[in-house]
């Protein structure tokens, strides 16, 4: 068997969860996007958060 199988695991469980995050900074900046062209005007609060969401996942996967 494996001798570092707990490394292989690690690695394995590290990389799904990177690629996750990866995945969910297009949706964030999907919904910054409907928040900027939204019918009663720009909801700026919705933004800043939503930005804030869509930075952080890319700072983890390029830590990955």
């Amino acid at each position: 068997m494996l001798k570092f199988w707990y490394l292989t695991l690690f690695a394995f469980i590290f990389s799904m969860v990177a690629n996750y995050l990866a995945l969910l900074g297009p949706m964030y900046l999907g919904n910054a996007m409907n928040a900027i062209s939204n019918k009663t005007g720009v909801l700026i609060d919705e933004v800043i958060y939503k930005c804030f969401f869509v930075i952080l996942p890319h700072l983890f996967y390029l830590i990955c």
